[in-house]
């Protein structure tokens, strides 16, 4: 007998359960938010969104912010001093206002960036350079800024 393409009276009958697709995880319970699905990209070459990021992203994203908290320490510390001067005149507008307000929008624009960072991990920018590794040399950067203003501070406390 030949298939005509159009379904058999009875193959309804067949089926094992009334129906296999699982609800929408939105829908159904919040345990995807603590253990998604999505480690990766399917596809070699791919840029995708992912619900599980690499521990090493994690505590490269976590190192980066706390040195920035360390890095509007010692900023505050050296202009205490007054050898020295904020060269970004928009945080130097800032911390001339109010310095909680100086921390807060220092704090909030790193992790807003920072966030943007991990979510696009996997991109590429200008077909070449991985978010990844710029946000690894971020890292590196915000390491040599922490050596620079220590060795400030150790010439300030010299000249005293």
């Amino acid at each position: 007998m030949m298939n005509s393409g159009l379904p058999s009276p009875h193959a309804s009958d067949r089926r094992a359960a009334s129906d296999r697709r699982s609800t929408h995880p939105l829908l159904a319970d919040w345990r995807w938010a603590f253990r998604g699905r999505r480690r990766g990209p399917r596809r070699d070459g791919e840029t995708a969104f992912v619900d599980i990021y690499d521990r090493r992203l994690v505590l490269t994203t976590l190192a980066v912010l706390m040195l920035s908290g360390l890095d509007a320490t010692l900023t505050l510390g050296l202009l205490e001093s007054g050898f020295v001067r904020e060269a970004n005149p928009f945080m130097r507008v800032l911390i001339d206002h109010d310095v909680q307000i100086f921390v807060n929008v220092k704090t909030a624009l790193t992790a807003a960036g920072l966030l943007l960072m991990v979510v696009a991990s996997h991109a590429r920018i200008l077909g070449r350079l991985r978010v990844r590794t710029l946000l690894h040399g971020v890292l590196g950067l915000y390491i040599v800024l922490i050596g620079y203003e220590l060795a400030l501070f150790s010439m300030v406390y010299q000249m005293r």
